[in-house]
């Protein structure tokens, strides 16, 4: 790989020359490494062994992009951010590199912020890579409230916005999410060098104006910031009000979506005292990583290779596992706040495949800035049969902690084969990839 490296770096013995970019930009390479390393240039190149050197012309192709393409295909190593994983992709699809598509997804997967969230959206949705697409979807409705206030959410198409908005698990108020459709709409404008006024609003959002719950919002914010506005037609405000008022309009279900969100406030918090609605606390406490006395020898499991970022503890976290022999569960491990001390309370429970409920635990976590994650325990450990499917869940009631990142689908600990299984029962985002829940504490049978 050296000598493959140090022959592209100084050019040496080059036969073919790439001028990629706008500006035409010059790079020389060579057949045999280009043609046994990829079938794309194999097509380029096989029936012009003879031209010294051949030209291959790209315009289409960014030159750092051109660059690191080389770069994976002589040395077999990528060097990339945020950033330049979300345009490389282009160049890796053209020249359908999977190694160089599946280290880039990767990359952005475990990178995925709120800030940037919105540019890997619409970059997978131009690829049409639907798994981390669909990834993208539930990290933003997880994270509505960041998210829809970012630059890069007026920067997405109307196809994303429309994926964005329309769900009912989009956990942010209405009116908020009208405001970032009002701030799309202004850039969308701009796009398109038209006056950002109402008239010209409702034409570049046509039917996605409807995205917009507008039987749900606040009446009075409703009144003083859309009566007048001409953002909707006479007609549509006069059903809207007739719905405020408690009179039946057909044509109002025909085009508004009178179903409440999962916001922010319906959001559950561990509680089991449903009548005074209070957390009710434990016998004990959890504590950092603490070392178990008894008849059991625990051992811990970590999932993650890394953490990066904060995670909202918005929500249930949930992931499912079997393992290739029986263990004991005796709980899970849980990243703690991110930023400072603080007070978590957690509920804790643990399922099988038929949501047969197996043990559970509500526990009190005093954190501190010594510790990143915690054990959490059952107040008996559970048998678990070898390839039984069991679902392990939490819900956290506190600020954001670390989040996990680079997730690892197999485990492996004393001979003991662990696979994750992403949860339908996680509504945070928490899957295989990154989240909360990063390892299992458990002893063998």
């Amino acid at each position: 790989m050296y000598t493959n490296m140090y022959m592209l770096t100084y050019e040496i013995a080059c036969d073919v020359v790439i001028i990629v970019g706008e500006h035409k930009i010059a790079m020389r390479a060579h057949k045999f490494m280009l043609m046994s390393r990829s079938f794309e240039f194999y097509k380029m190149l096989s029936n012009r062994l003879d031209d010294h050197p051949a030209v291959l012309h790209f315009p289409d192709v960014d030159p750092e992009d051109m660059r690191e393409v080389l770069s994976y295909l002589y040395g077999g190593r990528l060097n990339i951010d945020a950033n330049k994983a979300c345009s490389i992709l282009y160049a890796a699809k053209k020249f359908n590199l999977k190694g160089v598509i599946d280290e880039a997804l990767s990359y952005l997967q475990g990178e995925m912020y709120s800030e940037n969230v919105c540019r890997i959206l619409e970059v997978v949705h131009e690829h049409e890579e639907n798994t981390v697409y669909n990834r993208c979807l539930k990290f933003i409705h997880v994270n509505a409230v960041d998210v829809l206030t970012t630059r890069g959410f007026t920067e997405l198409c109307s196809t994303c916005v429309e994926n964005v908005m329309k769900p009912d698990n989009l956990r942010a108020d209405e009116i908020l999410i009208f405001e970032a459709l009002l701030r799309w709409a202004d850039a969308e404008c701009a796009r398109q060098k038209i006056q950002p006024d109402d008239k010209n609003r409702r034409t570049v959002l046509g039917d996605l104006v409807f995205v917009i719950r507008f039987p749900i919002m606040d009446i009075n914010y409703f009144t003083e910031r859309l009566s007048t506005s001409k953002l909707l037609t006479t007609d549509e405000k006069l059903s809207l009000y007739q719905y405020y008022h408690g009179k039946y309009n057909p044509m109002l279900l025909k085009h508004f979506n009178t179903n409440s969100r999962i916001s922010n406030h319906h959001i559950p918090v561990p509680a089991v005292d449903q009548n005074k609605k209070t957390f009710v606390e434990p016998n004990h406490m959890a504590v950092p990583n603490q070392t178990f006395s008894g008849d059991f020898s625990i051992q811990r499991l970590h999932r993650f290779d890394d953490t990066s970022g904060e995670w909202r503890n918005i929500g249930t976290d949930a992931i499912s596992f079997k393992c290739s022999k029986s263990i004991y569960l005796h709980g899970a491990i849980i990243f703690g706040p991110a930023r400072a001390e603080d007070t978590y309370k957690v509920a804790l429970s643990v399922t099988d495949d038929m949501k047969k409920l197996l043990g559970k635990n509500l526990l009190t976590i005093s954190t501190n800035v010594h510790h990143r994650s915690y054990d959490v325990t059952l107040p008996s450990a559970i048998r678990v049969q070898s390839n039984a499917v069991i679902t392990v869940e939490i819900l956290i009631s506190g600020g954001a902690s670390y989040r996990g990142v680079k997730g690892k689908d197999t485990v492996d600990v004393d001979g003991i084969q662990f696979v994750f299984i992403n949860s339908n029962r996680s509504s945070s985002g928490t899957d295989i990839t990154m989240g909360q829940i990063p390892g299992l504490l458990f002893s063998l049978v």
